[in-house]
């Protein structure tokens, strides 16, 4: 079994948190259904993030666990070609087909994720913004 980490860098904008991850064919892709609260939440939380529009961070998550996970949901029910999926505190949401584009073998079991900030990569390089947005991220 694969336990990739996947990173993206998800956006507020308008009312909704949103990401690109070109490297698998999606763009604009919104959070909704109750995924989008469960990253408010997470953001202002862990990283003081406000939502409005320009506001940023990584998203890191894969179906099998790693050091410093902030979340872990499980998979409950099909709906509409998407699964929703709850956490032990009772979080929960709805993540479409794009999952798909990361999880190739169907909608993960299990999902596990962490918020990180973003790095200004004009102040460090990005060998170090990786390393430090893995390790000693919020």
């Amino acid at each position: 079994m694969n336990n990739s980490l996947f990173i993206i860098q998800s956006y507020w904008l308008g009312h909704t948190w949103l990401f690109d991850a070109p490297e698998v064919g999606l763009w604009a892709e919104s959070f909704v259904a109750g995924a989008d609260a469960v990253l408010t939440h997470l953001v202002k939380a862990r990283l003081g993030l406000e939502t409005r529009d320009g506001s940023t961070f990584q998203l890191i998550f894969n179906a099998q666990g790693f050091p410093s996970y902030h979340l872990q949901f499980e998979n409950r029910e099909e709906e509409y070609g998407g699964y929703w999926y709850t956490s032990k505190d009772k979080d929960w949401g709805w993540l479409c087909l794009a999952t798909l584009h990361f999880f190739t073998n169907g909608h993960p079991e299990n999902l596990y994720i962490r918020v990180c900030p973003i790095f200004d990569s004009r102040k460090i390089d990005a060998v170090s913004a990786k390393k430090k947005s893995l390790i000693s991220c919020v």
